[in-house]
């Protein structure tokens, strides 16, 4: 099994109460702009970058977190 050099995650949590979350800073919109810079630069072969999305990761306040 490979691993990939640099395993990148957004959390792109909604959180339903109101209270703040990433997603209120457009994080799923950066995960995917990365998402597609990395693959336009083909840093996705040879496992160099990973981009993933992530849910809470307990850091609302300063979000949005990667």
């Amino acid at each position: 099994m490979s691993f990939y050099q640099y395993h990148v995650f957004f959390c792109t949590n909604q959180r339903s109460n109101g209270e703040a979350c990433c997603q209120d800073h457009d994080a799923q919109a950066m995960r995917d702009y990365a998402k597609q810079r990395c693959k336009a630069l083909r840093l996705h072969k040879d496992n160099q970058v990973r981009i993933n999305s992530a849910g809470c990761l307990n850091r609302c306040a300063r979000g949005p977190v990667v």
